[in-house]
């Protein structure tokens, strides 16, 4: 390589697919990462997805404005199962997303 970096990304173990998106519409590669946190002891499971694009020398990293540190959000979620009442614990979602990025 020419610039002697490496930009490593990708899913381990949270899926298959891999898809690249043009988010903010500035011709420059998306990326949306996502991080499975595991299950804790109440059996609930937290992913996390993050925003990333790439950068004019061609590698990746968080995608962030003036106005906003990064964009992400995350999915708390718990596991149903036959001795937990499903609506006893809900469902979350934690957004990051505040500042439009779309022109």
């Amino acid at each position: 390589m020419k610039t002697k970096k490496e930009s490593y990304f990708g899913r381990f173990s949270t899926g298959f697919e891999f898809e690249l998106y043009d988010f903010n519409q500035d011709s420059k590669i998306d990326f949306l990462s996502k991080t499975f946190y595991g299950r804790n002891e109440q059996m609930i499971d937290t992913t996390e997805f993050i925003l990333y694009s790439q950068t004019k020398k061609g590698n990746f990293q968080e995608f962030k404005t003036e106005k906003q540190k990064r964009f992400s959000f995350k999915h708390i979620y718990p596991q149903v199962y036959p001795e937990r009442n499903k609506d006893s614990i809900l469902e979350e979602f934690e957004e990051n997303c505040i500042e439009k990025i779309l022109n």
